[in-house]
């Protein structure tokens, strides 16, 4: 062959190399992890074979000083020849004694000594007969009734102190937690009309008031810390006061170009779908669409997705894993795949593992899903988003991991055009720090390449989208640590002024849940928010100020901030 044809065949074969490497070290970290879980798993049956052996032993104590006591009644007050028979005869014939039927003899014998005649004892219930309650169980079942009673009022509490926060509240939770509040009503129904009639299985009932205590309790902490939240943002406790009108959000329908018609809604695919970015911009250019797949492993994104995605099944938790989700059971059809796979493996902050982390074997599973359903012949167009260090190179390698995807796809499904490009938020009307990087396919029947992505929108500066009607906030009601993190930051900006990096009227964002010295350290930006995700909450705006002028911004960034 020729010099080229074998540079290109050994470059193909260095490539498939590395990839095997890699899934030969995640399989070893998978080895480990399962080794390391099958000694503790042996440990703990250890334990309980040394809990057992104590028990056995209780038991067998137990039992002797029953039998004595038993002798020593008889002795006081002898019985029958014909019933000392009967007691003589099974001693007689029993065998050695297992923990287990130590503890049913146990439990036999205290039932005969409260019963001195049982053959009147009437026989258990069958399947058809309805079992009765016992007064024991149903002081029991009240006690819950009472517990459930507490959380309800709780959350009724709740409800009425959001009323005074209005839409900085969202409404999924509200509706949630009015669900729940609901349900606590239904089962402290059922569970008191049983008890009247003293009826009804007691222990089911029992596991049913323990669920729904602890689905209200859940639903309660989730709005509580919304209220708290709020309380914070607006330096407040009690009443919230927002002054002013807040700017509005940018009209997006108004910016994209008219789509046209459509003879049929668009099946959209939305596995690690997150807060359903995708699902959004579609609503907001007015694209029919169903979705499926709805997956993320962030349970709490679920009351948020069913509010979004009404009449959609939503899979969140383990049911969300993309990884155990096996290609035939997919919901289908699918015209559009739309997925974010985790960035951590190539985030700024994260371990810069890349591929060799395990996390990145979700971006590997979803590029295996496209492959099936392109190959099904139903998959019309693909879009998968990450962080732009997935085009960064690691150590040793020669290609970066999209590249690397981006040849296996294009090796695999030449029936799609496949690139990748490069957004950035800010150049879109957005005052954020968000560049990602979207890999692309479009079949080739459809249009004889992938259309170029929208031009910029132009910028707009952070103070455009600040509801200039709140207050500052009164920094005695931080915790500790923020007031802390907050002055060393004070004092950072003030270097930076008397360093002319900054000037008078720039708008400075601290993360507040950040310190200096640490692993992840403090980021400020200027006229700019850092990448938002669900978790960065604890973001404070300042302005700059000269003097001792009063400052425009002093306050966390606030829902009504668009």
């Amino acid at each position: 062959i020729s010099a080229q044809d074998f540079a290109v065949f050994r470059q193909t074969y260095e490539q498939q190399v590395l990839y095997l490497t890699g899934q030969i070290q995640y399989q070893q970290q998978k080895l480990t992890l399962v080794e390391s879980t099958a000694s503790n798993a042996l440990q703990v049956a250890a334990v309980a074979q040394q809990q057992a052996m104590a028990n056995e032993q209780q038991f067998k104590r137990q039992r002797k000083a029953h039998k004595k006591q038993r002798q020593s009644e008889e002795n006081k007050s002898p019985q029958s020849s014909e019933e000392a028979t009967e007691e003589v005869k099974p001693e007689a014939a029993s065998m050695p004694a297992t923990p287990v039927s130590l503890l049913s003899e146990s439990v036999d014998e205290h039932q005969d000594s409260g019963q001195k005649n049982n053959k009147n004892t009437p026989p258990p219930p069958g399947p058809g007969d309805i079992p009765k309650m016992k007064t024991n169980e149903k002081k029991k079942i009240l006690k819950k009734v009472d517990n459930v009673s507490g959380k309800k009022l709780h959350i009724q509490d709740l409800l009425s102190r959001a009323k005074e926060f209005g839409e900085m509240i969202p409404s999924y939770i509200h509706e949630h937690v009015k669900s729940v509040a609901t349900e606590c009503e239904s089962m402290m129904s059922t569970a008191q009309q049983c008890v009247n009639d003293m009826t009804g299985d007691a222990k089911a009932m029992q596991d049913d008031l323990d669920a729904v205590a602890n689905k209200a309790g859940e639903a309660a902490a989730r709005l509580k810390s919304q209220l708290d939240q709020a309380h914070t943002m607006v330096g407040k406790k009690g009443v919230c006061t927002v002054g002013g009108s807040p700017p509005q959000p940018n009209d997006w329908a108004s910016l994209v170009p008219c789509l046209g018609s459509f003879p049929r809604r668009v099946h959209v695919s939305m596995p690690c779908c997150g807060i359903d970015g995708c699902g959004t911009a579609l609503q907001m250019m007015s694209v029919p669409f169903k979705a499926n797949n709805v997956m993320d492993v962030e349970a709490r994104y679920g009351p948020y997705l069913e509010a979004h995605l009404p009449g959609c099944a939503i899979h969140v938790g383990h049911h969300g894993d993309v990884n155990s989700i096996n290609i035939d059971e997919l919901e289908r059809p699918v015209d559009l795949l739309c997925s974010g796979p985790p960035c951590p493996p190539w985030a700024g902050n994260g371990s810069h593992g890349g591929q060799m982390d395990m996390r990145a074997e979700v971006f590997l599973s979803v590029v295996r899903m496209v492959i099936a359903l392109a190959k099904s012949g139903e998959l019309k167009a693909a879009i998968l988003e990450n962080a732009r260090g997935i085009c960064n190179k690691l150590p040793g390698q020669h290609e970066s991991f999209l590249d690397q995807m981006l040849f296996i796809l294009r090796q695999e499904v030449p029936e799609f055009h496949w690139d990748k490009v490069e957004l950035s938020a800010c150049d879109y009307l957005l005052a954020q720090q968000r560049t990602r990087i979207f890999l692309r396919g479009l079949r080739t029947t459809i249009a004889a390449g992938i259309p170029a992505p929208l031009s910029p929108f132009g910028r707009r500066d952070l103070s455009e989208f600040l509801d200039h009607g709140l207050e500052p906030i009164d920094t005695s009601t931080l915790t500790e640590v923020m007031r802390k993190n907050l002055e060393d930051a004070d004092k950072d900006v003030k270097k930076m002024v008397k360093a002319g990096t900054y000037k008078e009227g720039d708008i400075i964002v601290i993360p507040l849940d950040r310190s200096t010295g640490k692993v992840y350290q403090r980021k400020c930006t200027v006229n700019i928010v850092p990448t938002l995700t669900t978790t960065n909450r604890y973001l404070f705006i300042t302005s700059v100020n000269k003097g001792n002028s009063k400052k425009g911004f002093h306050r966390f960034l606030h829902p009504s901030d668009p």
